[in-house]
């Protein structure tokens, strides 16, 4: 004959109390199951001590609480539901109005991850197959990027989440993407003629419609810079979305549009100027100066060959060289990476390897003066370092930072 058990309780050291159906009360050791599949999450205490830590931070009159963001992501939050659940628990401890996780799908069929995550289910953990019960949350967050400016699009995403949660929205980034691989019809380029005004009338229509939708309490626009670029992807048309330019905070004709629609009640609205607005300049060329070829007479003098060696010029650079403050781990595989702006620098390029000489390493490109690396081996010492870059000028290397990644 088998007990149930009808209570769990968890004490230090990893022990539980369990009460049996019979009223018995033992304590269960789980040290010696921490390194057996499942089990091993249970030995990381770092997340759930990081979330607690942040939890600390939130200021007492803060009125909600946002979930991670993109979740399911390598790139972004990358915890799993059940992870996700345990950090929850602190969460709502603070009794603040909470967000759920958004995820990165546009289209609000969320079935992989926030379904289980808030209704329960069977996921998948560490190749094993495991019934979680859900948690709850007062809102539910969503994300909506389309490739073409279709409203309708966005305010079907937008139901089709509410009617499968029953809980306020909030689009808490909503955009379009462009990319001229695909030809012109994707191509909406800041300096496109006609692009500004056609995603300016887009951005009006959808936030019309979804200021009629009494379940979406809040929608945040997500603009890409004015060169169609960001820190993040290669959507390298998607410059007409843009609210203000990234390098002098200066507001687009679409920043002074998007302001003008204005804010949620009780928040006040920064009085705008014409000294707020970006003014584009369009880029010169250099045209190419020739030289005159001065005309050769035949002659019949022999002429001893020659060997003609190639001299390599350098082209002068005014980009200084970068200084890394530091290089701090987030997580067990992960490190943020930050350095000191440098002088005539656009873009920063960042190079890290297990070679101290850089083989086999790996580059990423980011216009911020901080990157996050993801992915990284668990136990080893790396190499990183940074240059400044504008356009096919590329600065000094800065000099090598080392960090170890945690097991």
């Amino acid at each position: 004959m088998y007990l149930g058990v009808k209570e769990v309780k968890p004490i230090d050291n990893y022990k539980l109390i369990l009460t049996f159906g019979n009223n018995e009360v033992k304590i269960f050791d789980m040290i010696p199951y921490l390194d057996i599949g499942i089990f091993q999450e249970l030995k990381d205490e770092n997340l759930f001590k990081y979330i607690a830590e942040q939890c600390a931070l939130v200021p007492k009159d803060a009125n909600y609480i946002l979930g991670y963001n993109e979740p399911e992501l390598s790139a972004q939050a990358n915890i799993s539901v059940v992870q996700a659940q345990k950090g929850w628990e602190e969460i709502q401890k603070l009794g603040k109005r909470t967000v759920s996780p958004a995820i990165s799908n546009p289209n609000g069929t969320y079935s992989g991850w926030l379904t289980p995550f808030l209704k329960g289910g069977t996921v998948d953990y560490n190749g094993v197959q495991i019934e979680i019960e859900g948690v709850s949350c007062d809102c539910v967050a969503i994300h909506t990027y389309i490739s073409q400016r279709s409203v309708g699009m966005v305010i079907d995403a937008v139901k089709k989440v509410h009617e499968l949660y029953g809980k306020p929205v909030w689009i808490t980034e909503m955009g379009i993407f462009g990319s001229k691989a695909y030809g012109d019809k994707f191509d909406y380029s800041y300096q496109k003629p006609g692009e500004n005004e056609k995603t300016g009338a887009f951005i009006k229509e959808v936030c019309a419609q979804l200021d009629e939708m009494d379940f979406v309490e809040r929608y945040a626009w997500f603009p890409y810079n004015i060169n169609s670029a960001n820190d993040i992807d290669s959507n390298d048309a998607s410059g007409s979305t843009a609210l203000f330019d990234y390098d002098s905070g200066k507001l687009t004709d679409n920043g002074f549009l998007y302001a003008s629609l204005g804010n949620p009640k009780g928040y006040e609205t920064y009085k705008l100027t014409d000294a707020d607005k970006y003014v584009y300049e369009e880029p010169t060329t250099q045209q190419p100066t020739t030289t005159a070829t001065p005309k050769v007479e035949e002659t019949t003098t022999q002429v001893t060959p020659t060997t003609v060696v190639p001299v390599e010029t350098t082209k002068a650079t005014t980009i200084g060289k970068v200084k890394i403050k530091s290089a701090k781990l987030t997580k067990k595989k992960s490190v943020k990476v930050t350095w000191k702006k440098a002088a005539g620098t656009k873009k920063y390029q960042v190079q890290y390897s297990l070679n101290k000489k850089f083989k086999k390493s790996k580059t990423k490109k980011t216009g911020k003066l901080s990157i996050v690396l993801n992915k990284l081996a668990g136990g080893k010492k790396y190499f990183v370092r940074v240059r400044g870059i504008n356009g096919s000028d590329k600065g000094p290397w800065s000099k090598t930072k080392t960090f170890k990644t945690s097991k």
